[in-house]
């Protein structure tokens, strides 16, 4: 989404220069502390500044991390830009900000406050992540710019008028535990016992050898393997395939931001089934193109799939309306020109 980020205000006309502030080349490096990723500090500390005085921006957009020690980091990067006279904008692609606040001591309390309440303003993912901040920050300057992916090519728009026998039900994510595949099994079980035509795809790379063995112990122990297949990382054609083989996608996960995932299957005309979680209920909106529930309702996780299990008209018309939402509000022509009205947000607060 940085990435998006930067090429879409060129794409208006911008003049950007990135500085990078990476610390982790693999994802079981993030949060982990190490002597390699303080040795980084000073460097990029050194490139942001001469970024700063060379380039003389008129704004910085900062992605800033909501777990300490990052948010050290981050403090020590926004006290330079404030000190070389430069306005800067939270881009807040995480969240946790209030809790971080409420269970730190008073001196962090100081640098968390300070550090965000200093910026000219903030953009956020969704309208209800506006509370994670708004003590920091008030409302009127904060901006929603929802994240936004790249259309299917060549998207196969009669998917689902294709008779099938049964009804695939598909997880697709990390198989690490925030994202809820445990509860996906869970909620299987049930809606299996009730919907014997049920089968579940469980896609994804496993991160953690430890927690894979679990959710495989799991389809073992209560004789699973007849209807929940686990087909590891999809990519490309094979992800297109898996999505087009399934009926139904779910995603319980416990600490999402927004869920580019759901998107995915809203593209492909899926109904979701997902949490409550961030943004998540702005994009798979109750009773509409999906439902909600939070992650430990198993049961009614459970119910709400086997309503769509039993529907083929529910399901064929909240897939429908998923396509719509995302063909309206979710396209890179309107992430554009949401970027485009904060600029214009954010230049106004500057000048008022």
């Amino acid at each position: 989404m940085t990435e998006r980020f930067v090429r879409t205000l060129e794409e208006l006309g911008e003049r950007v220069c990135l500085v990078q502030k990476a610390f982790s080349r693999r994802q079981e490096d993030v949060g982990q502390v190490s002597a390699a990723k303080f040795a980084k500090i000073p460097f990029i500390a050194a490139k942001l500044v001469k970024y700063l005085l060379k380039a003389k921006p008129d704004l910085c957009f900062y992605f800033i991390s909501a777990r300490l020690p990052s948010f050290y980091v981050d403090a020590v990067f926004l006290w330079l830009v404030r000190l070389l006279g430069v306005d800067y904008v939270i881009c807040f692609h995480g969240k946790g900000f209030d809790g971080m606040y409420q269970n730190s001591r008073l001196l962090t309390r100081s640098a968390i406050s300070r550090t965000i309440s200093c910026a000219l303003g903030g953009m956020v993912v969704g309208e209800g992540l506006k509370t994670d901040v708004c003590r920091f920050i008030a409302r009127k300057r904060l901006f929603v710019l929802p994240n936004a992916i790249p259309d299917v090519a060549g998207r196969d728009k009669k998917r689902l008028d294709v008779p099938k026998k049964d009804v695939q039900v598909l997880f697709l994510s990390n198989l690490v535990r925030a994202k809820g595949p445990l509860e996906v099994l869970k909620m299987a079980r049930r809606v299996h016992a009730r919907f014997e035509n049920t089968r579940f795809v469980i896609a994804g790379p496993a991160r953690s050898k430890g927690f894979h063995g679990e959710l495989l112990d799991y389809v073992k122990k209560w004789k699973m393997s007849d209807y929940v297949s686990f087909v590891g990382g999809v990519y490309g054609q094979k992800k297109e395939n898996v999505f087009r083989e399934s009926d139904i996608f779910v995603f319980p996960s416990h600490e999402e931001l927004f869920g580019l995932v759901n998107l995915e299957a809203m593209q492909r005309e899926l109904p979701v089934v997902s949490s409550k979680e961030g943004a998540i209920p702005e994009v798979v909106r109750h009773g509409i193109n999906g439902f909600n529930s939070e992650p430990w309702e198993i049961d009614r996780m459970a119910d709400y799939v086997g309503r769509l299990v039993e529907d083929e008209t529910l399901r064929k018309e909240m897939g429908q309306a998923g396509r719509e939402i995302y063909e309206t509000e979710f396209t890179l022509e309107a992430y554009k020109e949401s970027l485009k009205n904060a600029l214009v947000f954010f230049f106004d607060l500057k000048r008022a």
